[in-house]
C-alpha cells in the first residue's frame, strides 16, 4: 500500500499520526437515541393485563392483570403508587405496578356505571387529582382515599387523557377523533385548545398522556377500532399541540393496539421550605 493511499482518507490520516505519535486514543460517543422514560399502560382493549412500555422502542412487557375490565386513565401520584379507573363499574383502583393487581378505592359516584366515560387521570405535585371524561365531557376532582369524584365543570370537549406539568398547568388530550391538545381551567373545567396533533398520527378514539422528569409531554394513542391499525407512541408540543411519532408498541416484535391510559413514574419536586429574612434584633433590657 503506497503512502499516498493511506493519506486519502482522514480517518486513515488520524491513525496514521496516532501510531507515528504514539498518541492515546480516544473513542468518542456517537449520538445517543431519543432518551425516553419506562412507562405503564393497560390494555383494556384486548385483555385487562398492565403492561411496562418502553417509550423510545416502543417494546411492551406483560406485567399481570389486573383483575378488573377496561382500566383507563393510569396516573402515578407523588408517592410512587398507581391509579387508573375502572370504566366499567365506576370506581377508582389502585395498581401494583410489580403485578399487575388491581385493588378498589372506592366508586367515583358520577352516575357512569354501564356508560363508556373513557377517563383521563392525572396528580399535581400537591397530590390532588383531576379526572376527565369524554361522553359526557365533563371535568371532575377526586378524593385519592375514598374515589369519590366532585363535578367541576363542563369540558366543552371529549377529553381521554391528562397531565398536570410542575407549574401545575393541566393538558388535555383530545379523544374522539378530535386529535388535539387542550388546556383545563381548573376552576371551570373549560378546555382551551392549544392546537391540532397533525399529520404525524393517526386519529385516535382514546389515549393516554403523561410528562416525563425532563418536562416532555408523551402521549399513547388508540386509533380508531377497525382500521387495524396498532397505537402509536408520541410526543406532544406543548406550545403548539403539534406531536412528533416516537414508536410503536410491540409485543414480541409485532405491532400491537389496544393500549388506554399511559403513567410514567416521576419524582415530584419538592415544596421549598420558607426561610426567614427577619434579622434579629438587640435583647430587650431586664426591667428592674
Amino acid at each position: 500500500m503506497s503512502l499516498s493511499h493511506l493519506f486519502a482518507k482522514p480517518f486513515r490520516l488520524f491513525l496514521v499520526l496516532v501510531l507515528l505519535t504514539g498518541m492515546a486514543l480516544v473513542a468518542i460517543p456517537l449520538p445517543r437515541a431519543l432518551a425516553a422514560p419506562i412507562a405503564y399502560s393497560v390494555r383494556s382493549d384486548v385483555n385487562d393485563q398492565l403492561y411496562q412500555i418502553d417509550l423510545a422502542t416502543g417494546i411492551a412487557t406483560a406485567i399481570g392483570p389486573v383483575g378488573f375490565a377496561d382500566v383507563e386513565g393510569l396516573a402515578f401520584d407523588c408517592a410512587g403508587n398507581l391509579f387508573g379507573v375502572d370504566d366499567v363499574t365506576d370506581q377508582l383502583i389502585s395498581i401494583n405496578p410489580a403485578t399487575g393487581a388491581g385493588a378498589a378505592v372506592g366508586l367515583l359516584g358520577i352516575g357512569g356505571v354501564g356508560i363508556e366515560n373513557d377517563f383521563g387521570l392525572a396528580f399535581d405535585f400537591a397530590g390532588n387529582a383531576r379526572l376527565s371524561t369524554d361522553a359526557p365531557a365533563n371535568f371532575y376532582s377526586v378524593n385519592p382515599a375514598t374515589g369519590a369524584a366532585t363535578l367541576v365543570g363542563a369540558q366543552g370537549q371529549a377529553v381521554t387523557g391528562l397531565a398536570i406539568n410542575a407549574a401545575g398547568v393541566i393538558f388535555g388530550l383530545g379523544g374522539d377523533l378530535t386529535n388535539n391538545l387542550v388546556t383545563i381551567n381548573p376552576a371551570t373545567g373549560a378546555a382551551t385548545v392549544v392546537g391540532p396533533l397533525g399529520g404525524a398520527v393517526s386519529l385516535l378514539l382514546d389515549g393516554g398522556l403523561n410528562f416525563d422528569a425532563g418536562g416532555t409531554l408523551w402521549a399513547l394513542g388508540d386509533p380508531t377500532p377497525g382500521t387495524g391499525n396498532p397505537g402509536q407512541i408520541f410526543t406532544i408540543n406543548t406550545a403548539t399541540g403539534a406531536a412528533t411519532l416516537v414508536a410503536t408498541p410491540t409485543i414480541g416484535g409485532v405491532a400491537a393496539g389496544g393500549f388506554e391510559g399511559l403513567a410514567i413514574n416521576t419524582t415530584c419536586a419538592a415544596t421549598p421550605t420558607p426561610t426567614s429574612t427577619n434579622t434579629p434584633g438587640p435583647s430587650p433590657t431586664p426591667l428592674p
